[in-house]
């Protein structure tokens, strides 16, 4: 299985539709300790040990301006603290 399909299959693959059609597309995760790479953090550390949200896998059609702003913006939203 593919890695999209399986971001599809569990639930955490997005889409950005306009006008009735898919223009762009994205992962994103939610919950603390999620993602392994940001377990340690050099020349840094994270604001607090709060859940956060990842965006990974971000793409767009080219058709419509703006779908990343669009897509990140959302992330925001959904968790008030996220990375990509």
């Amino acid at each position: 299985m593919s890695l999209i399909q399986n971001d599809i299959k569990i639930g955490k693959s997005y889409v950005c539709v306009h006008d009735k059609r898919v223009v762009g597309t994205f992962y994103y995760d939610f919950g603390k300790d999620i993602e392994s790479t940001y377990k340690i953090i050099e020349n840094g550390s994270w604001k607090n040990n709060s859940p956060y949200g990842v965006v990974h896998r971000l793409a767009s059609d080219g058709s419509v301006k703006g779908i990343d702003a669009y897509c990140l913006n959302w992330a925001f939203e959904q968790s008030g603290h996220f990375t990509c």
